[in-house]
């Protein structure tokens, strides 16, 4: 993991070091994370896409303006995250009426 595609995979895997959680199975992730807790767009989605799948991702959590309605034939669950609470909730799988699941807190974004 390196660049700036690898803020929240970054993110989730210091989450799950400092809980002891590990984050859903079979999960991948790309976008770039502000210091507010924001998800910015990134280049190369459909080809990341396309590398998760042959790696056998069966979730994958992108940036909400990389979005295409289109990924939706890929035949994987595509998550887009426009903040970093998103991005915890879907990869720690913390429903949205929860605040607070087996140690893990969800991080609130700056405005959220």
């Amino acid at each position: 993991m390196d660049g700036p595609s690898a803020g929240i995979a970054l993110c989730v895997v210091l989450m799950s070091a400092i809980t002891s959680k590990p984050p859903a199975p079979l999960l991948a992730l790309t976008g770039e994370i502000t210091a507010c807790g924001e998800v910015r767009r990134v280049g190369g989605v459909s080809d990341k896409l396309n590398a998760a799948i042959e790696a056998g991702a069966k979730t994958v959590i992108i940036p909400e303006g990389n979005y295409e309605a289109a990924f939706e034939k890929l035949g994987i669950t595509i998550i887009p995250a426009k903040t970093i609470v998103d991005v915890m909730r879907t990869a720690f799988e913390i429903p949205e009426t929860e605040d607070y699941i087996d140690g893990v807190i969800p991080l609130f974004a700056h405005g959220a």
